[in-house]
């Protein structure tokens, strides 16, 4: 059985049981599409993206019980930067009316003050608004990224102790190389003595119609002679030493270090400063409603007064009012842009998560395919030289037996 955490609405969902190794991934979809809408992207605990064809049971085994990330694709769009929301665009009607705050009040601005200080406290309202479906947004994408940390730093454990492996084996590989190229530099004198001394009569071995215990050697090996042999063992050694294996170490080392918390997390201060912002929006929200509901009352009374001289106090405090609740609306806009930035910020990081991820994955293959390299080889470094141990063995054999 394997574990799928859905990123829904800023939490994730355990919904443990929902996959079976029969599953497939399209039917996984959908239901995740039923219950919150949009396409979804499938990442695999390797760091790979499921496709709709695939069985979930048809990757590597001992997958049971990791889990499995579904995103949803709304919000793993392209980082581009977004388009303006329409509250954030030019205004013309309202900028209009705005102009009279760089005018000195004047004569019949009174009655122009209430409706245009309820136009402003509706747009910061709609900017309020705009401001926490877009914080609840970042608060998802921020849910999503942990996922995609998660999954990454999962994996570079498992690469670490996969790098752990390859140096050991590298390490192995080296010191054979270093005893066999002994043997083989050796060769050469050895393959002329060979060749001088027939196959002892007082072996276990048939002499066949060899002429020499060189021949003999060379008729028993599937190759057609040791020199061959001998090359062939060289050549492979030499591909051993070309680099690969040093290279594919020093880029691991080089990944891993670009993929630690303190590059890819985000910034404990950058949510601070987010739980700052929520307070401060929901003030200036607050603010323009209190000072727009003040200036209406403020301004009825004043009319059902008649009193000329308090219309005129109250046009020069109404006006100040109105161009702080102005300043306001500016700083809710820029809080929204503020917003957005970081959203679209976290999901560029997503995006690079999901590079390192994938990049990780095609390391570690990589690195696997060099490991069997390596191991394929030491089997035939083995099998071959085996061959040479015996040629020296059998040729060692008679000059003790003469002695």
């Amino acid at each position: 059985m394997l574990r799928l955490f859905q990123v829904n609405e800023g939490r994730f969902v355990d919904l443990e049981g929902e996959l079976t190794p029969n599953s497939r991934v399209g039917e996984v979809c959908e239901g995740v599409r039923r219950e919150g809408g949009g396409g979804v992207v499938l990442m695999v605990a390797d760091g790979r993206q499921m496709e709709d064809s695939e069985l979930v049971g048809a990757y590597s085994p001992g997958m049971e019980g990791k889990p499995i990330f579904v995103f949803y694709q709304r919000y793993l769009s392209s980082p581009s930067p977004p388009s303006l929301p329409s509250l954030l665009k030019p205004r013309p009607d309202l900028e209009r009316g705005l102009a009279v705050l760089n005018q000195k009040p004047y004569p019949g601005l009174f009655q122009k003050l209430p409706p245009l200080a309820k136009q402003v406290s509706d747009c910061s309202s709609g900017l309020f608004n705009m401001y926490q479906s877009v914080r609840e947004d970042t608060q998802l994408q921020i849910s999503g990224w942990n996922a995609v940390l998660r999954n990454c730093h999962g994996i570079i454990g498992v690469y670490e102790k996969h790098q752990q492996h390859f140096s050991r084996v590298l390490e192995i590989f080296q010191s054979s190389r270093t005893h066999y190229l002994q043997l083989v530099n050796s060769f050469p004198e050895q393959v002329k003595l060979l060749q001088q001394l027939p196959v002892p009569a007082k072996t276990t071995l048939s002499p066949s119609s060899s002429s020499s215990l060189y021949d003999w050697i060379s008729t028993h090996d599937e190759k057609n002679s040791l020199v061959d042999l001998c090359s062939e063992c060289e050549k492979a050694l030499a591909q051993g030493e070309d680099g690969q294996m040093a290279s594919a170490l020093e880029t691991s080392r080089k990944l891993l270090s670009s993929c630690s918390l303190e590059r890819l997390a985000i910034a404990e201060e950058d949510e601070e400063g987010g739980g700052r912002e929520v307070v401060r929006a929901a003030e200036l929200s607050q603010l323009q409603i209190r000072m727009m509901e003040n200036i209406h009352s403020t301004s009825q009374r004043a009319m059902r007064s008649g009193d000329g001289g308090t219309v005129a106090d109250l046009t020069v405090s109404h006006h100040r009012s109105l161009q702080l609740m102005n300043q306001q609306k500016r700083e809710l806009e820029e809080l929204v842009r503020a917003t957005e930035t970081r959203k679209t910020r976290i999901t560029q990081r997503i995006h690079q998560g999901l590079r390192v991820v994938t990049e990780l994955q095609m390391k570690i293959n990589e690195s696997n395919s060099v490991l069997v390299f390596l191991h394929e080889t030491l089997k035939l470094a083995r099998k071959r030289f085996e061959v040479l141990r015996a040629g020296v063995f059998v040729w060692r054999g008679p000059g003790r037996h003469r002695g």
